[in-house]
């Protein structure tokens, strides 16, 4: 498959990214110089080019900013 890809794009799916298995992929990508794409800051500590994601904080002031827009209609 890493023949055929451009670029890995790692979703949050526990039964294909987990800790058990993110090295083997990472190394793997590594190998075949195909750019890797987390979730999560671990990754891109461990070798991911790159990683969206959201901390908490974020997450909590997105979710106080919708709840404030509902209240207010």
């Amino acid at each position: 498959l890493l023949e055929e890809v451009g670029v890995i794009w790692a979703l949050p799916d526990s039964m294909i990214y987990n800790s058990r298995t993110a090295r083997g992929l990472l190394l793997s990508a590594y190998r075949k110089h195909v750019p890797f794409i987390g979730f999560s800051r671990t990754y891109v500590n461990n070798g991911a080019l790159a990683a969206v994601y959201s901390s908490p904080k974020q997450v909590a002031q997105e979710t106080a900013d919708t709840i404030k827009v509902i209240l207010n209609d």
